[in-house]
């Protein structure tokens, strides 16, 4: 997230999971302020329709956390089912005595026994059926403080520990019902660590206040959803970027201002019959939502003034109409200069860029950035709305379009296994109009053909039976939306990673079934999207050596090519890239990172787990990365390494110094008792003058 601003991704999504950056990356990717990413968000602080969820009257289970909250938490008005060491097993069989006419529910559970999952999935079921209307609220488990149990290392396999346990939960929520998995530790857990605490246990009585605030904030997040704002995001970032294309396209080609015969322009690049290409405000907004999926419009566009249906379009598509200036926000098609009575008629637009911002072509000044726009090179400019503007439309609701995906993507095999069916749109038996049209006689989710035909879905696709990975042997898998290779028949073997065809503007629909027959729901817990070998310089990166495998994976990984020679520059000076290499002398260190003593062995216990000989390069590399994040990787065998080296983990993943980069990976993660920093720094820079730029 911290290159984004600087740089503008067109990538195939080969992964999915949960992008985090902060306010500020996010807003100057979008080429907005803060201010403007909160308002459209729905995230601003003085949002009015925010929930304010009170926490009197919830009910609150759990242990002594829980215990402790009631005693110094400042709560008033809250049921309490607490009791100090105890865990779900505990309360599984008192769910009977618990008080009737709860609507709320907050649970903390999991210290006392982080390893029995079971039971408290059982006890989250047991809530659902005793309250079947109720919200319920399962916090996180904190971690402990470094002084657990004796010391550090104590502390963080619990940590590990309790980890695996809060994901296994945050799963379970996930798939149940008004059942919210929150974040409660802001405040108390710091750099990895339960920080204020005196036993390492539980915090301070003083911060449990600090807890029912985090609390109710959560609570307040969860119920609000995030945003009370209609607009649809993902618009307002391809609306925005269509106008950019516009505005520029029209500069550089010298558009001047003038009503347009074609709009968008001709294959030829003109929008006259007289050869002069023009634009103007309402030309400008019509071309972007063009590119946006809004293709039924007039040949000339959408247009303004006395005789332009504008804002009659705007409301046929249900969008939302602003008439307070003060509720206007960036993606907004702004209106000015009211012509009618009614006020379907005005004499000028332009779109909202953020606060006195806007992308305008109302005059060859404007489209050129010529006279007083002249200190600019590209839209949006600095303008304020005018004193009679009057009216705003916001994309909302179904007027919404799907752009599916970016065509001519390559489209991968999920799986290994043998074609069974090759699906032509029409015949596809798992779509939606096909079965629309053997339940109704017709296909009723063709209502507007037209208006939808840049997203329409297509039904092409393949089934396939799996033979790896050997959890899903046996199991089915139906791909669909996309145009499948010529030379994809029934009969034919694939591997997972193999191209079986491109993408279209559609979404690609995934279904699997199992053995039984039966359709799985959560997909995304049996199966992920296999990685894609990426290539350098046109030559393939296959991996043919330790080097460049540990560079790859840390590329796809995300890593920066300074924070990667970092560690590839700490892997020589360790091991000379070897890794069935073992410590001179001592013994005691092992493989590419000389992992020792407790690392060493839950390296060759995840080995064990997988089957390998722990000197197998591909499960080191695993290892390693996983022990780069928290969150318990290689299987839960391996153990965030930069707990308590927070800042050496920042410099190392940030830095553009491979001095820097090197020596603070070596300070947080290797951690030598005679660093040689030197020899790391040396090779490092061999790495990077080899390898950068070349993923």
């Amino acid at each position: 997230p911290g290159e984004w601003p600087a740089r503008k991704f067109e990538k195939q999504v080969v992964e999915y999971g949960t992008l985090i950056a902060c306010e500020e990356t996010v807003a100057n990717s979008l080429g907005m302020s803060v201010e403007d990413l909160r308002k459209l968000t729905g995230t601003d602080k003085e949002n009015e329709n925010k929930a304010n969820i009170s926490l009197g009257g919830t009910l609150f289970i759990g242990d002594s956390y829980v215990v402790g909250l009631s005693q110094a938490g400042g709560i008033e008005g809250a049921k309490w089912e607490a009791k100090s060491g105890m865990a779900a097993y505990y309360f599984l069989p008192k769910i009977n005595e618990l008080p009737n006419g709860i609507s709320r529910i907050f649970v903390y559970l999991g210290v006392n026994r982080v390893t029995d999952v079971s039971s408290m999935e059982n006890y989250i079921d047991a809530l659902k059926g005793k309250y079947p209307n109720a919200t319920i609220y399962v916090s996180e488990v904190m971690h402990l403080g470094t002084g657990y149990n004796g010391g550090k290392a104590a502390a963080d396999r619990m940590n590990a520990a309790i980890d695996k346990y809060n994901a296994q939960i945050k799963a379970k929520c996930d798939r149940t019902a008004n059942v919210n998995y929150i974040i409660t530790s802001q405040g108390i857990v710091e750099g990895g660590y339960l920080a204020h605490t005196q036993d390492n246990l539980h915090m301070e009585s003083s911060y449990y206040k600090v807890w029912a605030k985090n609390i109710q904030d959560a609570m307040n997040g969860v119920a609000n959803n995030f945003s009370n704002n209609q607009t649809d995001e993902q618009f307002v970032v391809n609306f925005i970027e269509a106008l950019k294309e516009v505005t520029k396209t029209a500069k550089e080609e010298g558009f001047t201002y003038g009503n347009a015969q074609y709009m968008p322009p001709r294959a030829d690049g003109s929008t006259n019959d007289d050869g002069i290409k023009r634009i103007s405000c309402d030309r400008m907004v019509a071309w972007a939502l063009y590119k946006c999926g809004y293709t039924d419009q007039p040949e000339c566009g959408l247009c303004v003034s006395s005789g332009g249906t504008f804002i009659e379009y705007c409301e046929s598509k249900g969008w939302q109409r602003i008439t307070d200036p003060a509720q206007v926000q960036i993606g907004d098609i702004c209106f000015s200069n009211q012509e009618d009575d009614e006020g379907k008629k005005a004499g000028h637009t332009f779109v909202c860029a953020g606060e006195n911002k806007r992308f305008d072509c109302g005059s060859k000044e404007r489209i050129q950035l010529t006279g007083s726009y002249s200190s600019y090179t590209e839209q949006p400019f600095n303008e304020p709305l005018p004193s009679n503007f009057f009216c705003a439309y916001r994309v909302t609701g179904e007027g919404v379009l799907n752009s599916g995906f970016k065509e001519g993507l390559d489209v991968i095999s999920m799986c290994t296994g043998v074609v069974t069916e090759k699906y032509e749109d029409g015949e596809n038996i798992f779509s939606e109009g096909y079965l629309s049209t053997q339940v109704y006689g017709e296909d009723l989710t063709k209502e507007d053909t037209e208006r939808f035909k840049p997203s329409e879905q297509t039904d092409e696709g393949i089934r396939m039976k799996i033979s790896s990975p050997p959890s899903l042997k046996g199991y089915q898998l139906v791909m669909y939306g996309f145009d499948v290779k010529d030379d994809i028949t029934v009969g034919k073997e694939l591997d997972a990673k193999d191209t079986i065809g491109k993408t279209k503007k559609s979404d690609i629909c995934l279904i699997l079934i199992d053995r039984d027959k039966s359709v799985v729901e959560d997909i995304e817990n049996y199966i992920k999207v296999p990685k894609k070998e990426k290539k350098k310089k046109g030559q393939k990166l296959a991996g043919g050596n330790a080097e460049e495998k540990v560079w790859i994976a840390l590329k796809e990984a995300g890593y920066s090519d300074e924070a990667a020679a970092g560690v590839m520059g700490n892997i020589y000076g360790e091991s000379g890239f070897k890794s069935d290499a073992v410590e001179a002398g001592s013994g005691i260190g092992f493989g590419l990172c000389q992992w020792s003593y407790g690392r060493r062995t839950q390296l060759e216990n995840f080995a064990r787990h997988r089957g390998v000989d722990p000197s197998d390069v591909d499960l080191q590399i695993e290892f390693l990365l996983a022990e780069l994040k928290p969150g318990g990787g290689a299987d839960g065998f391996a153990d965030y390494q930069f707990a308590g080296h927070e800042s050496e983990r920042r410099t190392w993943e940030t830095s553009s110094s491979i001095d820097e980069t090197t020596t603070a990976f070596c300070a947080g993660f290797e951690r030598p008792s005679v660093p040689r920093n030197q020899v790391r720094i040396d090779a490092a820079k061999r790495y990077y003058e080899k390898y950068a730029g070349s993923m």
